[in-house]
């Protein structure tokens, strides 16, 4: 499953990985495919998308920058 980037989602800095997943499941594939393992992860209802990059070691703002161009809106 790829994400559709005819569709543009729309997510902040604030919210979590729990809601992000919630609001837009085609991240879901986007995360895997960069070995992010954050379904099913116990943190994701507390993580943040900043807190997702330092635990999995990414850039964060590689990470948005990745999101961006997958399609992922990411508002400050």
């Amino acid at each position: 499953m790829s994400i559709d980037t005819t569709k543009k989602f729309e997510v902040s800095l604030e919210m979590t990985m729990d809601d992000i997943m919630s609001k837009s499941p085609e991240v879901i594939s986007f995360l895997l495919k960069n070995k992010m393992h954050c379904v099913g992860c116990l943190l994701t209802p507390f993580h943040t998308i900043s807190d997702a990059a330092f635990e999995h070691e990414i850039d964060e703002d590689a990470l948005i920058a990745q999101l961006k161009v997958a399609g992922i809106i990411v508002k400050a």
